[in-house]
């Protein structure tokens, strides 16, 4: 039972109810119109309806097997004052001398679904454990355009010649970083460095 809060017992409760209920159709005869699941756990019902909420682990991996089982539509509330199961928790057992709304139903059942609790009203998200609820992570994305060397480089130079010893120098430093022992450590271009650097920003 480690890890396990009341909300979270009570959904156990309701998806065993929805695998019962699942088993008793497929391995009886009787064709059943229509199914309905009671509960009296508000947070358990608010997991049940949702349908756009992303929950933990535990609480979602139930969820999604009660819906699969079971229409969302066919759960409904059971007041805490009427629901039989309720009395076990309480210390109240089963009179067997008459019929006991254990064993039969709270009185409600034999009347007209219109008869039945009114849901009308009622809120059930908002008794959703919110530990349960995981919580809503923003990514940033951020993308940045590819480096063109005509569009980005070369127009930041106010002439010509401040542009050729710009690509000189950049032309100078990829040799050094491929054979550094090769290149001329000079602290002025040359000629040629010069007449290179032209060629390829004309190429460009």
């Amino acid at each position: 039972m480690k890890g396990l809060t009341v909300p979270r017992v009570e959904l156990c409760a309701c998806l065993i109810g929805a695998r019962l209920a699942t088993t008793i159709k497929r391995e009886s005869n009787i064709e059943f119109s229509a199914t309905f699941f009671w509960t009296d756990s508000s947070a358990s019902l608010g997991v049940i309806k949702n349908t756009t909420t992303r929950f933990s682990v535990f609480t979602g991996n139930h969820q999604a097997e009660i819906q699969s089982l079971s229409q969302i539509s066919d759960w409904r509330h059971v007041p805490t004052k009427v629901n039989p199961a309720d009395g076990l928790t309480r210390g109240r057992f089963p009179d067997t001398a008459e019929p006991d709304t254990f064993f039969v139903g709270p009185a409600f059942l034999l009347q007209p679904p219109e008869e039945w609790p009114s849901e009308l009203d009622s809120n059930y998200e908002s008794a959703i454990d919110p530990s349960e609820i995981r919580k809503v992570q923003h990514v940033m994305l951020t993308t940045v355009s590819p480096f063109d060397l005509t569009e980005h480089y070369l127009p930041t130079f106010n002439s010509f010649r401040h542009m050729l010893l710009a690509v000189a120098w950049l032309r100078r430093f990829v040799k050094f970083l491929e054979d550094r022992d090769n290149v001329t450590k000079s602290p002025h271009l040359t000629v040629a460095e010069l007449r290179d650097a032209e060629t390829n920003v004309i190429h460009v």
